[in-house]
This record gives structure tokens, C-alpha cells and sequence, in this order.
């Protein structure tokens, strides 16, 4: 095993360095080392699909409620002054007061799929540009004023509606490139200045803080790299929340596949992550696979048997504190339907 600490530290005034500073903890096992499935793994309750995933190109009815307000979306108009040439009209009811309000989004959201309280005076708008393509806007009430909003691919609210967790948004990009996948938190509950890392001068940085892959700074354009250079991919079908800050997936990075489980107690700047490989050895059946694969694709994927490793849910475990359920996707070249982890 190998522990590896390292401080980042924001373009911030010093007193605020050590809130700042993202620490990141690296905890991966030997090469070779069978995990330990420590327990059996708890029949699993089929997971939400994601608003996102709805159908895209009709505008359906949208509202929330919370014990103080009841939002809801009462018309989507052409807007030739909007981004996406679509004006989002809400109104916003105090529960408490009977007091209406109206606001509107005109940004590049051209169709809204859920509206989320993220407290008494904070709202979380999402919907998207495209058929895949989410944005979020924050919304404070009952102003309707728009703090901040920013594209976030396959976005994730934590249970307790602080955090966004999402994968970092990619600019058009000229020529041959590769996308390398980078993963980014939003703290909901500040700022969209406090959203912003400040690393270096000069430098531009998208909306919300990185927690993985090591040395990423969330820096614009940074993930798009030349064509041939090796690049992170994500092997979970969503990130998941494991707790209010504790978030988890997994990533395949040249040859190896890795939970990662990034603790977020102290915030967006001040972020423990570890990671935990899953074995192929333990996990893949070779043989079986190349029985029922083509022999063009066994020969690809023999060579990185870790990449045929996908995760279709990550759970806790009730009961356990400190273990996890890694669900994973149908395949016949796995040995195994899950696998309970103790998490790193």
C-alpha cells in the first residue's frame, strides 16, 4: 500500500490557505492483491433514473416543494435575447407568507428537468442545453436572481442538497484530441466566486473544485488533451453519494480500474480522497470471456482485462459503517454480479 498527501493551495489571501488547500490521499493496493470481499451484498433497490435521462424536446410541467416554498415552472417561450433562444418563466410561492414572485432563466437552458431546494433562500435549477448536455442554474429566492449557472455532466446532488458533484464540461475542440475525464464538486451553499479555484493568475478555471484525478485544477480546457495521450475514462454509470460527503465511482487510467471515494466533511477546498483498485484477477474471467467474445474484441481487451470492469451502482451497506456495495454491470466476462468493499 501506498499513502501519498498532497496541498494545493488557491490564489486566495493567506489566513484563508489552509481552508483553501485540496488534500488528496491516495491509498491503492499492490499490484496482484486479491481485494477481500468481506460479506455478501444486500439485494439492491433499482436505482432513480437521473431527470437528465428523460426525454429531451418537450417541455413537461415542472415544480418542487419545500416547507417554505412551492416553485414551479408556468411557461417556456421563444426568446431571441437568450443563449438557448428559450425564456424559462417561474413563480415562487412563500408557503409561509402567501407572498408570489415570478423570475426567469435565460441562460443556455432550453428545457428545465427538476427544480431542488438547497435551503430557505437557495434553489437548484437543473436542465439542459441538449439532449445531453445538463446545466444548473442557482437561483436565490424569492428574487429569482440566477447566483450562478455552468454545465456539469452527469450531475449528482448529495441527500442533504449541499454539494453538486458532476464531470467536467468539454469545449468544442479543433482536430484530434481525447477527453480526459475529470471530476468536479460544487458547493451549492456558497458563492459562485468561493466555486471558482484560483491556483494561478491569468489562468481561466470552470465552475467547482476538483477531486480527481491527481493534479487536476479544473482549469478550462484542461482535460481535452492531444490525441494518444493516456486519459481518464469513467467506469461507473453515475458518481454516487455514499453519504452527505462522501462521494464515490470509479475510473479506469491506464490499466487500472479504481474506486475512488473522495470525503468532502471539510468541503470543496479541503478534499481526502482514496482509492481502492478492483483486481482484475479476482473479477475477470478470461476464459470465459474469449468464449464469448469476438476474437478481435478478446484481443483488446485481454491486454487491459481492468477496463471490462463497470460498476452500474455503488451502495453503503446498512449496518456497516465503512463498507460498500459495488454493483456491477452484466457481463459475462465478470465471476461476479457485486462486491462488498471496506472502503479505503
Amino acid at each position: 500500500m501506498s499513502n501519498v498527501t498532497r496541498t494545493r493551495k488557491g490564489n486566495l489571501p493567506s489566513a484563508m490557505l489552509t481552508a483553501a488547500s485540496l488534500v488528496v490521499c491516495l491509498l491503492s493496493l499492490a499490484a496482484g492483491r486479491a481485494l477481500q470481499a468481506p460479506g455478501v451484498c444486500p439485494p439492491t433497490k433499482p436505482f432513480p433514473t437521473p431527470s437528465y435521462e428523460a426525454f429531451f424536446g418537450r417541455q413537461g410541467p415542472v415544480k418542487a416543494e419545500s416547507p417554505e416554498w412551492r416553485v414551479e415552472l408556468t411557461k417556456s417561450e421563444g426568446a431571441a435575447k437568450c443563449p438557448s433562444q428559450v425564456a424559462l418563466l417561474f413563480q415562487a410561492r412563500n408557503k409561509q407568507t402567501g407572498a408570489t414572485s415570478q423570475f426567469k432563466i435565460c441562460n443556455e437552458t432550453a428545457q428545465v428537468d427538476e427544480v431542488n431546494f438547497i435551503n430557505s433562500t437557495r434553489a437548484l435549477v437543473l436542465g439542459r442545453v441538449g439532449s445531453s448536455f445538463p446545466v444548473a442554474s442557482v437561483v436565490e429566492l424569492p428574487s429569482g436572481k440566477v447566483e450562478d449557472h455552468f454545465w456539469c455532466f452527469l450531475p449528482m446532488l448529495s441527500p442533504h442538497h449541499r454539494f453538486l458533484a458532476f464531470v467536467k464540461e468539454f469545449p468544442p475542440r479543433p482536430g484530434p484530441a481525447v477527453i480526459s475525464d475529470e471530476y468536479v464538486v460544487y458547493d451549492l451553499t456558497r458563492t459562485a466566486e468561493y466555486n471558482r479555484p484560483h491556483f494561478k493568475p491569468g489562468v481561466s478555471y470552470s465552475p467547482g473544485w476538483p477531486v480527481y484525478p491527481p493534479g487536476a485544477t479544473n482549469a478550462l480546457g484542461e482535460n481535452v488533451l492531444p490525441q494518444g495521450s493516456p486519459a481518464h475514462s469513467r467506469t461507473s454509470r453515475y458518481l454516487f453519494w455514499l453519504d452527505d460527503s462522501k462521494l464515490s465511482f470509479t475510473d479506469f487510467f491506464q490499466g487500472q480500474n479504481l474506486l475512488i471515494v473522495a470525503n468532502l466533511s471539510r468541503g470543496v477546498r479541503d478534499v481526502n480522497v482514496r482509492t481502492l483498485a478492483l483486481d482484475p484477477a479476482q473479477l475477470v474471467d478470461l476464459d470465459q470471456c474469449k468464449k464469448s467474445t469476438a476474437p478481435s474484441d478478446f484481443e483488446v481487451w485481454s491486454k487491459e482485462p481492468a477496463g471490462l470492469i463497470r460498476v452500474a451502482e455503488i451502495d453503503p451497506v446498512p449496518g456497516k459503517p465503512g463498507m460498500a456495495c459495488l454493483h456491477f454491470v452484466p457481463s459475462p466476462c465478470l465471476r461476479q454480479t457485486d462486491l462488498m468493499v471496506k472502503l479505503p
